[in-house]
């Protein structure tokens, strides 16, 4: 996507994403006939989520890891794999933004 913008230069974008200018033109090909979906460009800035550590006591448990949005809040073991994290960071982003 980032390639269709005006004034983008492909060999640049591929560089800075370690691709070859080849490679990311297939790419701009394929999306150009419908054979390869583009994500929708965000109608606005991208929201990122507070981080906090807390060196005080656990409410929820000693290691635990806390989500919170939308009103929702999910606990998570401190071993919970950060794939699994990543996976559920991508589906509350999904719900926030249902035109993706």
């Amino acid at each position: 996507m980032e390639s269709f913008a005006p004034g983008a230069r492909v060999n640049e974008v591929a560089r800075r994403h370690g691709l070859t200018p080849q490679h990311l033109s297939t790419w701009r090909s394929l999306a150009r006939k419908g054979k390869l979906a583009l994500p929708e460009a965000p109608e606005t800035e991208p929201a990122f989520s507070v981080l906090k550590i807390d060196d005080g006591p656990a409410l929820v448990g000693k290691g635990s890891i806390e989500i919170e949005a939308g009103g929702v809040v999910l606990r998570l073991a401190s071993d919970t794999p950060a794939t699994r994290i990543a996976e559920i960071a991508a589906a509350l982003g999904e719900k926030r933004c249902p035109s993706r």
